[in-house]
């Protein structure tokens, strides 16, 4: 909410949805926000790849057909992410570069730590396609 802030981005604490971790709970809710409506969602962020997926089957099955009207994205860019149609747009959590930055803290001889930010990678793809600004 703080990173749409920044970019002017507006939202409400009604705008946000929350369901359990696995596929299915995604699938769940998506599919019972899609069958009441969606009004004027521009994008679906789901907390995963794989919630991302299951919102993206919700999705398709009450006729809406992601990365249209309705964009959506997931976080982690789990292999296959690129193999769903449409291709699912994610942010690369970069991992192997938070890893070696934590491995070189552990073996850095020194009583003083230094913060080693890791950047995401936004990985733009189908199911969020371009905007026109209003």
């Amino acid at each position: 909410m703080e990173a749409a802030a920044t970019y002017g981005i507006n939202v409400s604490d009604t705008e946000i949805h929350r369901a359990p971790p696995p596929r299915d709970a995604a699938y769940g809710l998506v599919r019972r926000m899609a069958r009441h409506g969606l009004g004027d969602a521009d994008i679906v962020v789901a907390a995963s790849d794989l919630m991302a997926i299951g919102a993206m089957t919700a999705l398709r099955e009450c006729g809406i057909e992601p990365g249209t009207r309705t964009g959506l994205a997931g976080f982690d860019n789990v292999v296959g992410a690129e193999d769903v149609t449409p291709q699912l747009t994610t942010v690369d959590l970069n991992l192997a570069a938070a890893g070696a930055a934590a491995a070189k803290l552990g073996l850095e001889e020194t009583t003083t730590r230094t913060v080693r930010p890791v950047e995401p990678i936004l990985v733009l793809r189908e199911s969020t396609p371009p905007r026109t600004s209003a």
